[in-house]
């Protein structure tokens, strides 16, 4: 069976508490392929084993026991799991190639442009443009005032928005 175990804990030498954690499934589940990779303050372990789910996560236990870790272990087959990474890191992982994602569903969410999910992570799906210097209040209403309110831009409407939060 194939697993995939979330840890999420710091340390100040991350590489070195990762190694050790693989290091003791490897040792305790007697298993040679655990994969990892990790970051400033989580890490993603997967690793394949003959027992039952049960078994597996009574050994999490004894290891995870006297740690400050949380951790998240489930069983997966590729066929029913979703991940979003880059495809290295997922052949890395998983040992084989990232599905190709459907184009149809990314469309779905291009339609729900006014969903507040979408609304949040919208900035990152954008190209960065190069910023203009910010405008003062003065010079938008100064703007507004010869040219109209419609002639704004979208980024010094933001601004005003902004100014008339303070």
């Amino acid at each position: 069976m194939d697993f995939v175990l979330f840890v999420f804990g710091k340390h100040d030498d991350q590489e070195k508490l990762v190694k050790l954690v693989c290091q003791n499934i490897s040792t305790n589940l007697e298993t040679e392929e655990v994969k990892y990779y990790y970051g400033d303050d989580s890490f993603i372990i997967t690793f394949t084993h003959g027992s039952e789910f049960d078994n597996v996560k009574k050994i999490m236990s004894q290891i995870f026991t006297k740690t400050n870790l949380i951790y998240v272990l489930l069983p997966y087959h590729e066929d029913n799991i979703s991940v979003n990474m880059v495809n290295e890191m997922y052949e890395h992982l998983f040992g084989k190639e990232k599905p190709k994602v459907d184009n149809n569903v990314f469309e779905m969410v291009e339609e729900n442009k006014d969903d507040e999910f979408f609304e949040i992570f919208k900035d990152l799906f954008k190209e960065k443009k190069s910023k203009t210097p910010k405008k003062t209040l003065d010079e938008i209403l100064d703007k507004i005032n010869n040219e109209g309110f419609n002639k704004l831009t979208e980024e010094e409407k933001e601004q005003l928005k902004k100014y008339s939060q303070k």
